[in-house]
Order: C-alpha cells, then sequence, then structure tokens
C-alpha cells in the first residue's frame, strides 16, 4: 500500500522554515534515491535534491513537467493524516511508477533553474499559471514538451478551515490542468518556494 508521502513521526524541536518537496511521475526511473541522503532524520542538502531532480529530467520521459510553486506548503500539509485535503493527488499518487517524499530540505528549490534544465535537455517550452486558473493553459495538439509552471497563491496562515479550503482548491486545479493535457505522461514537482513556519522539525 503505497502512503501519501512518507513523512511520519516527529520530534518537536523549533520553529523552522524549512521546503518539502514531493515528486512523481508516471515513468519508473530507478536510482534517484541514490543521489540523497536515505534518511529522513536530517534536513536534505539543496545541491543533492537538485541533481535527483535533473537525473529524473535528463531522460526526458514525460510530456509535460508540472513544477508547483505552494507558498506556505509546510510538510505537515503533506502527511498521511492530511491525504484527504489532496484527493487528486493522493489518487495519482496511487498510479504512480516513481514517488520521491522529501520532508525538510534546507532551502528552497530553484524551479527556474530545472524549468530551464527542462528547455534545454528536452526541447519544451514552458506555460505559465499565476492566476490559480486553468485557463491559462491553452489546448494544444503537438508533441512538443511541455514545463507547466504553476505558482498558487498561498496559503492561509491564521484560519485552519481556510487552508484546508485553500489546499482542496488548489488539488482541483492541478487536476483541472492534466486533464487538458493531450498525454497522460507527466511528471509532477510539488514545493514551495517560500515555505511555511512549522515548529515539528528537528527529525522523526
Amino acid at each position: 500500500m503505497r502512503l501519501f508521502v512518507l513523512l511520519v513521526y516527529i520530534i518537536p524541536f523549533i520553529l523552522c522554515q524549512l521546503t518539502p518537496v514531493l515528486v512523481a511521475s508516471h515513468k519508473l526511473v530507478r536510482g534517484l534515491k541514490e543521489e540523497i541522503n536515505p534518511s529522513n532524520t536530517s534536513p536534505h542538502n539543496v545541491t543533492s535534491v537538485t541533481n535527483m531532480l535533473k537525473k529524473l529530467i535528463t531522460e526526458c520521459s514525460s510530456d509535460a513537467y508540472l513544477l508547483i510553486n505552494q507558498p506556505g506548503l509546510t510538510y505537515a500539509d503533506l502527511t498521511t493524516e492530511k491525504k484527504d485535503n489532496w484527493p487528486f493527488l493522493r489518487n495519482y499518487l496511487y498510479m504512480s511508477s516513481t514517488i520521491v517524499g522529501l520532508p525538510r530540505v534546507e532551502n528552497p528549490i530553484d524551479l527556474d533553474f530545472l524549468e530551464q534544465y527542462i528547455i534545454s535537455n528536452c526541447d519544451a517550452e514552458t506555460i505559465n499559471v499565476w492566476h490559480d486558473s486553468e485557463d491559462e493553459v491553452v489546448d494544444y495538439y503537438d508533441i512538443r514538451k511541455r514545463v507547466i509552471r504553476i505558482d498558487l497563491s498561498p496559503l492561509s496562515i491564521s484560519n485552519h478551515d481556510d487552508r484546508v479550503k485553500e489546499i482542496f482548491e488548489h488539488d482541483q486545479l492541478i487536476r483541472k490542468i492534466l486533464r487538458k493535457l493531450p498525454s497522460p505522461h507527466y511528471t509532477i514537482i510539488l514545493t514551495s518556494l517560500n515555505p511555511g513556519l512549522f515548529i515539528q522539525c528537528h527529525g522523526f
């Protein structure tokens, strides 16, 4: 049975701001975890994580690469306890051949670098989603690969119910965007350039 993401038992430490990263792909890519520290007890090095993502991308096996920035995201939002907030993403993970969940990366991933890496290595072009609308992704039918940069609106900090609603709406937005794509072969990289603060962050 697949877990929503492998982010489990927690030891409280201090308030901190670390970046979660969730990667899922239809294609089985072997050896990804060899690029990073196999333990989640300490924050992952951003360079190692970037190298892992480059290895995933280098094969150009996906027709679309979704680079999703969710401001305010914490690894607590991606635990099994919160899986019902992400019904589409959860179902996609069940079907994915490659899943990597990193609860804490020491610095945000450079999505601009990843975008350019995909463009140069896979002859791709970019579609930007800046306003939480699937209409920003126009229909296309050619075989050229796409980078879909999705910059979501920030999650609420003060109101839990609003936060849950926002996550659900963003999950549905991802679903609607993917349904517009002409190919079912895609890779999702979900992270945060401005992660939220979380008090339980020093280990598992």
